[in-house]
């Protein structure tokens, strides 16, 4: 049951594509919490009382300034393009009612003339450094990037580019981030939660507020909740390669959290796990409802194997929207004229709620470790929201520590020397971005 994640390192190990079922964990049923009722000493309930008489003895005195509840400290920043000020206000104004401390700013506000990414980049994180300075460590801090991107080298208007990076793995057609806007040290794992809202037109924005005021306030519940959908391509590598990869993948199996039901399918016409025709159990896969809809394979800025252009509108999720997150090249191309397949499904009313995906060619190492780091951040730990869960997935790709990643470190090394596995994972954590909303709650 548990060998889908076979299919997963072997997709890992390229950019590929998917597949599995009923691989499932048993799904624990969590630990029900009660309050317990007050005992009868500290109940008031029928008990007669004299009305208490206002006198100078029982009036307090205005509160003392020090005992008042501290100012709330800012905490989820958007900046926003000048033509989508409006809807990124009511989207502010939403997160603000629901205890955020907001605040908007408009590129114009930030930088003057066209948006050189370099100005309007030292801008932002000006704002970010500040606001985590003020609300402190321990605090998570979201920044939104409100509008579609622009080409990567294209800086006219009041648009958010996003930002050139480095991306060494062969065939890299030029990568793109919006990590660095959140990463104020410079070390590449960002001190805010970074997310972009990849809208172009009002229409658009007042979609996208109605779909996550939809998740937000609605929960159904079901075994869809701990489900994790997963799809996987064939890694392609060769005979000795791939099943190196099988074995540590089934190693891998026995650190999955058992509280949460593993379905999917594997492209690999030789498995128990494939599926025919694969493109409809891609679907169904997305259709059924779940926590998480997880692809590792291979990609390009339209399409993956199992899931192109042509079925996109076929996505109607059921019970509850997933997150998703394609491990594979370029499927979250964004800053690309032509939409990328992440942002086609995250467009969808009834499609993934935000999606986290690379902007360029990805690397099967860091793409493997990058697996591994995910689901043990998400099903493990646990965060409140998908962005707290996916900056913490990017600092343990660069600094968590255990047995199986030794593990994986050390079977690398046939295909990536070891004085070059820490560049690769460092320049992953900018080709791999959020797209929708980092403080969308996760709602396991």
């Amino acid at each position: 049951m548990r060998r889908f994640f076979v299919c997963i390192l072997v997709a890992a190990t390229g950019c590929g594509s998917a597949g599995l079922e009923d691989l499932g964990h048993v799904m624990d049923a969590g630990e029900d919490t009660a309050k317990e009722a007050l005992p009868p000493e500290q109940s008031d309930v029928g008990l007669e009382q004299a009305p208490l008489e206002a006198t100078s003895e029982t009036m307090p005195e205005a509160l003392p300034e020090e005992v008042l509840p501290p100012e709330p400290k800012l905490n989820y920043i958007v900046v926003a393009e000048d033509d989508l000020i409006a809807p990124a206000m009511a989207h502010a104004a939403w997160r603000e009612g629901l205890g955020y401390k907001t605040k908007v700013y408009r590129v114009s506000e930030l930088v003057g003339g066209s948006v050189e990414p370099d100005a309007l980049l030292k801008a932002v994180q000006g704002v970010v450094a500040a606001a985590k300075a003020d609300v402190g460590e321990g605090h998570p801090l979201f920044l939104v990037l409100y509008g579609d991107a622009p080409g990567t080298f294209d800086h006219s208007g009041k648009r958010i580019p996003a930002i050139p990076c480095i991306n060494e793995t062969m065939a890299g057609a030029g990568c793109a981030t919006d990590n660095t806007y959140g990463d104020v040290d410079g070390d590449g794992v960002p001190e805010a939660a970074v997310g972009r809202i990849p809208v172009f037109t009002e229409a658009q924005a007042a979609a996208f507020l109605e779909k996550a005021k939809g998740f937000e306030s609605q929960y159904e519940n079901g075994l869809w909740n701990r489900r994790v959908a997963v799809y996987t391509g064939v890694g392609g590598f060769g005979a000795e390669i791939d099943a190196l990869i099988e074995g540590i993948t089934m190693d891998a199996l026995k650190r999955v959290s058992h509280a949460f039901d593993i379905v999917g399918a594997y492209a690999n016409p030789s498995s128990p796990y494939y599926y025919t025709p694969f493109e409809e159990k891609v679907v169904e896969l997305f259709n059924g409802g779940s926590l998480l809809t997880v692809y590792v394979g291979h990609g390009s800025s339209g399409s993956m194997q199992g899931l192109t252009g042509d079925q996109i509108d076929q996505i109607k999720c059921e019970h509850r929207l997933p997150f998703a997150l394609f491990f594979a090249c370029l499927t979250g191309n964004y800053p690309a004229d032509e939409p990328s397949i992440a942002e086609q499904v995250l467009a969808l009313p009834r499609g993934p709620i935000a999606v986290f995906a690379s902007t360029d060619i990805s690397h099967p190492y860091a793409n493997a470790v990058f697996v591994y780091e995910a689901q043990r951040v998400l099903l493990d730990e646990r965060p409140k929201t998908f962005g707290e869960a996916m900056m913490r997935a990017k600092w343990a790709l660069m600094h968590h520590e255990d047995d199986f990643r030794q593990l994986m470190d050390t079977v690398a090394t046939v295909q990536v020397p070891a004085d070059q596995q820490e560049r690769l994972r460092r320049q992953h954590l900018d080709l791999y971005n959020l797209l929708g909303d980092p403080a969308t709650p996760m709602h396991y």
